[in-house]
């Protein structure tokens, strides 16, 4: 028995796929389930270049990685994270792990690869990471708006004072709350209440530009960070929300406006943390509200 068929045997006992090829990738042997792994009959395999079970845009890499190992062989051990695919016989393109290893037969070097179906474990980790990004997204949204909240709210900010310390991007940072909207929960039931925050967090999401962050802070308090935006243009934004609100609710038929209380941030270096700013921009919406409601405030950190 020369050492192929020795070896052919011996791949028959593994548990895994395996099979040898040559410097050329041409498949020299195979075990039944590498076969049944791509979908071929174990014969079939036999005296046929690699690229029958490589996609399409791997091959050519794959031609110079074979080159490359024939020259310098080093062993790969599986689980190396590496983003490795397959292609069956009917051509299902499916993830693999894969461990090369030179060989030497019959005063020739082979190189043999095991091969393991990853197609499973990378779906389960897939489905992990979509569970856990949906749990980090329920943790930093408001459940009845669908705004984030008041921590992702707290985030963004902190993010925007870097940026403006970092880049001197300046923005301003706007506290609204709701005139009266007590008056209508009361009046009109918690079920009334909740519809009019609704409408109102999405009117605020057609009125404000992309780049604007949203918040719900709590209750019937709402916060707005205006990216990139300077005094003139935050003011302008403003009443023409204050303006657009009143014409909402007046179709409601809701007796509700909005106080706003308003900063500008454009020096780091006279802003503590983020914390003093929502307090600032809070101040200045109750001083918005004293002034008869429906108003506007500026406020100073």
């Amino acid at each position: 028995m020369d050492n192929f068929q020795t070896y052919a045997l011996f791949l028959e006992t593994i548990p895994d796929a395996a099979i040898i090829i040559d410097s050329s990738s041409i498949i020299q042997l195979s075990n039944k389930n590498a076969a049944r792994m791509f979908g071929y009959p174990t014969s079939d395999l036999l005296q046929q270049p690699l690229d029958i079970l490589l996609p399409l845009p791997r091959r050519q890499s794959h031609h110079q990685q074979v080159s490359n190992f024939f020259e310098h062989p080093a062993q790969r051990k599986m689980g190396q994270d590496l983003v490795l695919t397959g292609q069956r016989s009917s051509g299902e393109i499916f993830a693999i792990d894969i461990m090369i290893s030179k060989i030497r037969l019959d005063e020739k070097d082979y190189a043999v690869a095991i091969i393991r179906d990853d197609s499973k474990r990378q779906n389960a980790e897939e489905q992990i990471r979509l569970e856990l990004e949906k749990q980090r997204h329920h943790a930093q949204t408001d459940s009845l708006t669908g705004l984030p909240n008041r921590r992702a709210f707290s985030t963004a900010l902190d993010n925007h004072l870097t940026q403006l310390e970092y880049h001197n991007i300046a923005f301003s940072l706007a506290y609204l709350d709701l005139d009266n909207f007590k008056e209508v929960n009361d009046t009109e039931g918690h079920q009334i209440g909740d519809l009019l925050l609704q409408k109102f967090g999405h009117f605020l999401n057609q009125l404000c530009r992309s780049r604007d962050l949203i918040a719900r802070i709590g209750g019937d308090e709402f916060a707005i960070i205006l990216a990139e935006s300077n005094e003139k243009q935050t003011l302008i934004a403003l009443q023409r929300i204050c303006d657009q609100v009143v014409k909402l609710f007046t179709r409601e038929k809701w007796p509700v406006t909005v106080s706003v209380g308003w900063v500008y941030c454009s020096e780091r270096g006279q802003i503590g943390a983020s914390s003093d700013l929502m307090m600032a921009a809070d101040k200045a919406m109750y001083q918005a509200k004293q002034q008869g409601k429906n108003n506007i405030a500026r406020g100073y950190y």
